[in-house]
């Protein structure tokens, strides 16, 4: 029974450290020169439109990108297939596609800019040539960008709605791509050291989780089901009929997928809460600092709901420095085997870390909460 438990923790420490991994960009300044590439319907996709009517993409070349005319054609080919299969569920647009290679904007990070309505691909030590090399991610941003030149009334309040209505503009560019090349895992060839940005399917539940990054996680949790509904005839067809019914609105999801609203009303349901601000001295953002000689008491609870459905819910701690080991410099461990109370102590030699504390069940991960972990330099 011990060794079976190992095996299940094992796995659940894995999936963890694939799950909580994240990455940061930068870009350079700039020598821009432009081109201009007329689009065309591809073979093999059938427009519903005259092919005399075509969408302009504007392409701003970093000289220092060096970026070759073999990759622009393979980018010109790709942006052209999607903006077809885009026509076909949608009908004709006429909008631009502006593409920016290198730096020349004020964007840090590779992905659509509503400010100047451009992809926007820049350098970063991270990423495989700029992102360029991965077709998933550039299906993913066309969407955004036709998305937004069809409905800019939809993108215009992106910086004041709520993060779980941000998420739809993800899950449904994730949808996007994943109809167009079908297959288990998000963005290949776009990390040096993973293998996909993520993969279409996930365990993890809306309200379990926290942090920055929880807008990408809704629309994983969102777009998981959608590839599962796809086979009870959920397309990108009946994607854009619900955008142009309700907009973004979650609570219209029922229209669209009654599985996923009702997955989604479910789980809202779940809490998970910690005592961390009461008897660790942690603040609201979950910054904990410990004093050397003291114990410290953290305490979770989970609801009678979340406990139901998840009876053998048990949480996993990892560092978020090195997902496939526990915190390195403080000791964590049960308070008198209750699994939902945790000691914790503060080591020699210590220096400032991230803590996840991973919820899982029937051996997946459901959930995580993040703590930072440092010293209390006054007693």
């Amino acid at each position: 029974m011990k060794n079976k438990l190992k095996i299940v923790l094992l796995l659940s420490l894995i999936h963890l450290k694939i799950l909580l991994q994240s990455n940061q960009a930068f870009c350079t300044s700039p020598t821009i020169e432009s081109s201009r590439l007329e689009l065309t319907p591809s073979e093999g996709l059938h427009s519903n439109t005259p092919n005399s009517i075509i969408t302009p993409i504007e392409i701003n070349i970093n000289n220092k990108a060096q970026i070759s005319d073999d990759k622009i054609e393979k980018l010109k080919s790709t942006v052209t297939k999607a903006v077809s299969f885009f026509r076909e569920a949608t009908g004709e647009t006429t909008n631009p596609i502006n593409i920016h290679i290198g730096t020349g904007t004020d964007k840090l990070n590779t992905g659509y800019a509503l400010n100047i309505n451009s992809i926007v691909f820049v350098e970063d030590n991270d990423i495989i040539n700029m992102g360029l090399d991965s077709v998933d991610v550039i299906n993913h941003e066309v969407f955004h960008a036709l998305l937004c030149g069809k409905k800019p009334d939809l993108c215009q309040t992106l910086s004041t709605i709520q993060a779980k209505e941000r998420a739809l503009h993800e899950a449904f560019a994730d949808f996007f791509a994943y109809q167009l090349n079908q297959d288990s895992c998000m963005g290949e060839n776009y990390y040096r050291n993973k293998s996909c940005v993520r993969s279409y399917s996930t365990d993890l539940i809306f309200s379990l989780i926290d942090g920055p990054n929880v807008k990408d996680i809704i629309g994983n949790i969102i777009v998981s089901n959608l590839v599962k509904s796809e086979n009870n005839g959920i397309h990108l067809k009946e994607v854009w009929q619900f955008i142009l019914a309700f907009g973004m609105s979650l609570d219209q999801l029922s229209h669209l997928s009654p599985s996923l609203s009702q997955e989604l009303e479910t789980t809202q349901s779940y809490a998970f809460t910690d005592d961390a601000q009461t008897n660790t001295g942690c603040d609201k953002l979950r910054r904990c600092r410990f004093a050397n000689g003291v114990t410290y008491q953290m305490i979770f609870q989970a609801n009678d709901t979340l406990l139901k459905d998840h009876p053998d819910l048990q949480i996993i701690w990892v560092s978020g420095n090195d997902n496939s080991k526990p915190p390195q410099g403080f000791s964590i461990t049960p308070h008198e085997n209750n699994q939902f109370t945790f000691n914790i102590t503060i080591q020699d030699g210590a220096k400032i870390e991230k803590a996840v504390a991973g919820f899982v069940s029937g051996g997946k991960v459901i959930g995580y909460r993040t703590f930072h972990f440092s010293r209390k330099l006054k007693p």
